[in-house]
Formats: C-alpha cells, structure tokens, sequence
C-alpha cells in the first residue's frame, strides 16, 4: 500500500513536470516567433536589405522583398516601423493604408519626438527610380538635411567627356540610405571624380575610371568629342591625331610636347596643357599663329624668353598655379594679347614681364604675389582692369593702396604708380 502511495506521488510529480516543459516550451516557442517576426520587420530598415532593391525593379519585385507597403500611391510604395500603428481603410475601389502615431500615453510633444524608422520606394513607367531608407526619422526632423559619409556609381562603365546616366547609392552618417538616378559628365580619361546633388541638398562624389566613348573618333592616345570639336589627347606618343581641329586638351597622362608638335594645326584656336606636362622648350608654339587661348596646367614652373613665339593671335593665356617665375619679354611676341590670370604659384611680377602688350586689357593677379616690380605694366595703354585675388596690405611709393577697384588699379599700375614697385605685406597672414 505505501509504494502504491509513492508510486502515484512520483506520477503526479512527474505529470506537473511535463506539464511545465511544455508551457515552458510553448512560451519559448512564442517568443521566439515574435522575435522572428520582430526581426522580420527590423530587417525592412536596414541597408543590407533595402539595397537589394534596383533601378528598373517592378512593384512585384518591391513587395517581394519589403511585404506589403503600408501606404501606395500610383508612383510610390511607403513603409513604417512599429512605432506606428496602421489602420486599413478603402477609397474609390483602392485599397490605401493610412497610417498614424502610436499616441497612447503621450503628448502631442513626445510623439513628434519619436524616432522611427522609414522607407519610400518611387517608381516611373520603367519601374524603380529611387529607395529611400531614413532610419532615424521623426516628425521634427523628417525634412532636415543629412549629412553623406559616402557615395559610390553603381554602373560598372562611363564614358570620359559624355553625359552619363547612372543610378548610385548614398549613405548618411545616422545610418540613411539612398539609392537614385542621376547624370553626370567624366571630365578626363582615365582615373577622374564626379559629382552631383542628392535630392535632399547634398553635394555628393565619387571617384570613378572613365573610358572613350566608343562612338567618338579615336585612336592611339587620343578621342575627339564630336560636338564640341574638342580633341583630347590622353597619352605620350598619341599618332594619327586629327589636326583639322579648333581645340586640343592634354590631359594629365602626356608628360612631353615635342618642339614641332603644332605644325600644320591650321584651325587651332585653343590649347590646354594638364599638369604632367613640366617644361615647354622655346618655340613649341612657333606656328601657332591661329591660337587665341592658351591654358597651362599646374605642372608648368617658369615660363622662359620665346616660349610664345609666333602667337600672334593670342588674346588670352590662364596660367597654371604651378607657374613660379615669367622671364621679362615672354610676351613680346604677343601682340593680341588681352588677357592673363596668374595662378597662385607666383609670388612676384618681373619688371618688364607685359612689355610690348599694347592690347592688354585685363589682369588677374593671384593671391600668392607679394611684389609687382617697377615697369612690370610699361606700356599697356590699354589696359582697363587689374584685379587682385589678396587685396589687403599693397603699397607702393610708402602709400598705402586700395586695390578693391579692378579700374583705379589699372590706371595706377599703367601711369601713376607705374615707375614704383609694389609690395604686399604677407606677414600677418
């Protein structure tokens, strides 16, 4: 009798056990689901799984990856995280989801300053156009401007001096992503960054390694852009160049220009040298006859006695900001010559440096020169406007001068102040 009692305690024991297991297990169970689920919904929000999303994605393919939207117009699928309560609701035959605040408990304060987190899909007649994730979202904040961490072109081609179309993605620094359309134009060959604007009022870059168009003319070293008439040479030891051409843009891989490079450039009318080229020998542009503009890269250091000889129609000359020394009478040979910006590598303006520049009208003096020499404007009747890139500390006959009027500084370079050097003091800078 006493091991039936202990037998039958043992089996109710036994019973309350199991009976824990299993309500313990089913709580887990449940649990677990809703942390799935939880899970499921969190994962919405994140980049790793917006990014799947791609320009030209149909609607099926959005609700494949996001469920649902929980808010559709005929051009944008909108989703929200739990912080928002969604009450289904029915208008002219299509479906539409409002969506509110969770506001229990709240004050119309609290639930502005609730984060939240969110995401619009926008579509065209082609499919997706634009996914935005905003994963720190308020009703206070919804409309500021985020700051990029990082862009990157998401098109694995484009093309050097062409108008791109590409889709790329942007991340922002509170963890918000977007992923859009827009253009943009390689400015070189080869290794370059672009740049554009982000619909939210960010400027946005990406370095990207831009190819020749296959549709331009081209050939070893060299393409010509159809539409501007603009020839860019990319390479030392370019052949079959094109010279019935009215520009030629040398871009950073060409280190060297050959003394007879321009012979027989009949239509040349512009050069634009990039900054691997460091010398130019005395006479390179000898039968550039035809040449109103010249402009030099940043490679350039000194600009010797005959360099532009034979530039005869050259009215405007942009020096690099690598150009440190002009030799007196460079531009003795330059009778056309109307205008010069100086770089920010020179300091100082040689005496006699304009000498012979009787077309001279307008002068940009860069924010590095601290001395303009006696004499350095001699002769230039014309000129009508000097403006100074530093304009505080100038003298000159132990006058302090203003220099903030382009015109009143032609005149006093030109005549009144044209027998005294000029100083800046830079010492305070």
């Amino acid at each position: 009798m006493q091991n039936q009692s202990r037998t039958a305690a043992s089996i109710r024991t036994e019973r309350r056990i199991i009976g824990c297991l299993v309500a313990v297990g089913v709580l887990l169970l449940v649990a677990a689901t809703a942390l799935v689920m939880l899970f499921a919904m969190s994962s919405k929000f994140r980049i790793s799984h917006v990014e799947q999303i791609a320009v030209g994605d149909s609607r099926a393919r959005v609700i494949e990856i996001m469920g649902e939207p929980h808010t559709r117009t005929e051009n944008t699928f909108e989703y929200y995280s739990d912080n928002y309560r969604r009450v289904q609701s029915g208008s002219d035959g299509e479906t539409s989801v409002a969506v509110q605040r969770l506001s229990i408990g709240e004050s119309a304060q609290e639930a502005e300053e609730d984060v939240y987190q969110y995401v619009a899909v926008t579509f065209d007649g082609e499919g997706v156009v634009s996914v935005f994730l905003d994963a720190n979202r308020t009703e206070q904040t919804k409309d500021a401007v985020k700051e990029v961490n990082g862009s990157i072109i998401l098109e694995e081609e484009v093309y050097a001096h062409t108008t791109c179309t590409v889709s790329y993605h942007t991340e922002y620094t509170d963890g918000s992503y977007y992923m859009g359309v827009t253009t943009v134009t390689p400015g070189a060959y080869g290794s370059t960054t672009v740049g554009w604007d982000d619909p939210y009022g960010n400027r946005c870059s990406c370095p990207v390694e831009a190819s020749v168009n296959p549709a331009y003319p081209s050939g070893n070293g060299w393409y010509l852009v159809p539409d501007s008439q603009v020839l860019y040479i990319y390479a030392d030891g370019a052949s079959g160049v094109p010279k019935d051409v009215a520009a030629v843009n040398f871009q950073n891989g060409v280190t060297a220009l050959e003394a007879d490079f321009f012979s027989d450039w009949p239509s040349l009318q512009s050069i634009t040298l990039g900054g691997g080229i460091t010398e130019l020998a005395p006479g390179v542009f000898a039968e550039c006859a035809s040449v109103q503009r010249i402009t030099l890269g940043s490679g350039i250091k000194a600009l010797r006695a005959g360099v532009f000889e034979g530039c005869f129609s050259l009215q405007t000359l942009s020096l690099g900001n690598g150009v440190e020394v002009i030799e007196a009478g460079v531009f003795a040979d330059c009778p056309a010559l109307s205008g010069v910006t100086i770089g920010t590598g020179m300091t100082a303006v040689s005496s006699d440096v304009f000498s012979g520049c009787t077309s001279l009208r307008s002068v940009t003096i860069g924010q590095n020169v601290t001395v303009i020499e006696a004499g350095a404007f001699a002769g230039c009747d014309q000129l009508t406007s000097v403006t100074f890139r530093t304009t505080e500390g100038w003298t000159a006959a132990g006058n302090a001068l203003d220099v903030s009027d382009p015109a009143r500084n032609a005149e006093n370079l030109s005549d009144a102040y044209a027998a005294f050097g000029w100083t800046r003091d830079a010492s305070e800078e």
